[in-house]
């Protein structure tokens, strides 16, 4: 090879890598934070943990993206009166670029705030979809109407005609028990009792005796921790054999023991791929709601990412318009969208508890 032949090989070379750094993808300097306000302590710690467990799991998956994230996280113990300080703390002072909360009555607080600051908010476990007003706000998790569905057509498969419902008074479970009550009057199951009882009540014997001699082939527990565990204790303890089930309550629980061999409706299952790696990750399965962390982050991320204007950091609104465009997303509880009106729509399962852990029936 002669001296002018490498001299035009080294300008080739020399131009081809100048190309390539010109249409590579530049990485922007902006980290964008995502503000987080979960139980991570109280009874419901253990879900507030898998949930923020799901998220630094998706985290920590990122690659060849634009920006660089980070989470920072708050204790809002399942609080409502705590979460709007979590929040305010988390807008204020993280300055943070999306906001991320678990269930109905903390998702009911961050909502309106979410909305008056302009910033992207998705909650996950919020079955009460009022928490998705506004232009702002997403819920992902399997929306009363699914299960409550899935739930008459398992009753008809059972033969059971005939039911009584114990209630918690609070937004994402009288969410629930609305859709259930409406749909048993539209497909001739009799509802022959229904008693509400408010958080923090500990002595259910009396809403127990209401329903103890009501002619139902079984009880709906519409319930969390730790009221479920002292209502399923009580009514026990009053000698009652009727069988019991539920939507969603038996996975709300660190003693799923007391509900062994039940079967009960729950929330979209988490896909094989995402327990195993999970519990790779972690050292135990995934709890209830992990998996919908997992999505909400990479949701958000997709948004992001789409949203973006090279390494300008997208503005809000932008990032909520991408968001509304995700359809037919690989999540970690199947393939989602998101529709107009921000919920991010999953299947509805039949369960059971198998030696004191959920098994899906297929």
């Amino acid at each position: 090879m002669n001296t002018t032949t490498k001299a035009i090989l080294a300008v080739l070379v020399i131009a081809i890598i100048g190309i390539g750094m010109f249409l590579a993808p530049k990485k922007s300097e902006e980290t964008i934070v995502l503000g987080a306000t979960l139980p991570l302590s109280g009874d419901l710690a253990f879900l507030g943990e898998g949930y923020r467990n799901g998220m630094e799991l998706a985290l920590s998956e990122l690659t060849d993206t634009t920006f660089t994230y980070a989470a920072v996280y708050e204790d809002d113990k399942f609080n409502p009166a705590t979460a709007a300080t979590t929040v305010n703390k988390l807008i204020s002072v993280d300055t943070v670029d999306g906001l991320f909360s678990f269930g109905s009555p903390v998702g009911n607080v961050v909502s309106p705030l979410a909305e008056e600051n302009r910033i992207v908010h998705i909650n996950g476990i919020a079955s009460d979809q009022n928490v998705a007003k506004g232009n702002y706000n997403f819920v992902h998790w399997t929306p009363p109407y699914e299960e409550s569905k899935l739930l008459v057509a398992e009753m008809k498969k059972r033969g059971i005609d005939s039911v009584a419902m114990f209630v918690t008074n609070q937004p994402g479970t009288l969410a629930v028990a609305n859709q259930v009550k409406a749909d048993f009057e539209k497909n001739g199951i009799e509802l022959v009792g229904s008693e509400m009882f408010n958080p923090g009540e500990t002595d259910m014997r009396t809403h127990v005796a209401k329903l103890k001699d009501v002619d139902a082939d079984i009880y709906i527990l519409v319930a969390m921790s730790p009221e479920l565990e002292l209502l399923t204790k009580q009514i026990k303890d009053q000698g009652i054999t009727t069988p019991l089930t539920s939507i969603e309550s038996f996975e709300w629980t660190t003693q799923p023991e007391l509900f062994e061999g039940m079967w009960y409706v729950n929330a979209a299952d988490a896909s094989e791929e995402f327990v195993a790696k999970y519990t790779k990750a972690y050292g135990i399965a995934p709890s209830v709601g992990a998996a919908n962390g997992y999505d909400a982050v990479m949701l958000f991320v997709k948004a992001v990412e789409n949203a973006a204007h090279g390494t300008m950091k997208p503005t809000q609104e932008e990032i909520k318009n991408a968001l509304l465009a995700v359809k037919n997303h690989n999540g970690a509880v199947g393939e989602l969208s998101v529709d107009a009106n921000g919920l991010v729509v999953s299947q509805a399962v039949v369960r059971t508890i198998e030696n004191g852990k959920p098994v899906t029936l297929k």
